[in-house]
């Protein structure tokens, strides 16, 4: 399907929820409830602002040029992509982000995005689509979640450059992260999704810095890369276990 033109849709006056759900024959509204946490806007002044700029910018050609060159780069499937003014207020700036199923990807864009930014963003979220596609049910663990992100952002680095990583995955000295495998990660390798402490350890507590998940599965990543000397494409369905040292595997 490739990039949906959802332009169309905030030209024509639709209720951009009400037309995601009759594309993709839904009814359940949990999906709108992960878009709205993950950056979906409402329709308000500020995300009309960000839509004359995307609309200026000719995004949505822009997109499905970089959606073509991917799926051919990572084999990856003919899914709808739909790429969205993001959430904005009085109290927030709107900021690029998205989120990433097997059968969909949503791109939340701000003003002034440029290019290579969307395609890191676009590389990001469709590399999570491709390994959904490639390696069904090795992502349903906290390990499964680090190597999908340490993966991800490693394509990035690998077709945008380095100054296209998100920042928190370089956050963390290496050392650092060693004593947080050894003594809080391996530990809960195993746990699932539907657990609290998955999503703690991902995003960071109190006891755990913000964002360590990612900066943990990008240095996996990272590290199996220099002793594998594999690409984006070979990695891109190994299991989470193959990216663990022999000294951490269980």
């Amino acid at each position: 399907m490739g990039i949906i033109r959802t332009d169309k849709w905030i030209e024509e006056g639709y209720s951009i929820q009400e037309k995601i759900l009759e594309l993709l024959e839904l009814r359940d509204q949990s999906l709108l409830l992960d878009l709205r946490r993950n950056g979906l806007s409402s329709n308000n002044y500020s995300s009309q602002q960000i839509f004359s700029q995307m609309k200026r910018d000719q995004l949505w050609d822009s997109a499905e040029e970089i959606f073509q060159k991917y799926r051919k780069a990572f084999n990856g499937p003919d899914v709808p992509i739909f790429l969205l003014p993001s959430r904005s207020s009085i109290f927030l700036s709107a900021r690029k982000s998205g989120v990433a199923y097997k059968k969909m990807v949503f791109l939340f864009v701000p003003s002034g995005l440029d290019l290579k930014e969307l395609e890191a963003l676009f590389v990001h979220e469709y590399h999570h689509t491709s390994r959904l596609h490639k390696l069904s049910g090795d992502n349903d663990t906290l390990l499964g979640t680090l190597i999908m992100e340490g993966l991800a952002e490693k394509a990035v680095e690998e077709f945008c450059g380095k100054a296209y990583l998100a920042p928190w995955v370089t956050s963390l000295q290496e050392s650092q992260i060693n004593q947080l495998i050894e003594k809080v990660y391996q530990p809960n390798f195993e746990i699932k999704k539907s657990e609290r402490l998955h999503g703690d350890l991902l995003y960071g507590t109190r006891q755990v810095p913000k964002m360590a998940g990612y900066a943990v599965g990008y240095q996996l990543v990272d590290k199996f890369c220099q002793r594998k000397k594999l690409n984006t494409k070979q990695m891109l369905s190994l299991p989470a276990i193959k990216f663990l040292p022999v000294s951490t595997k269980q």
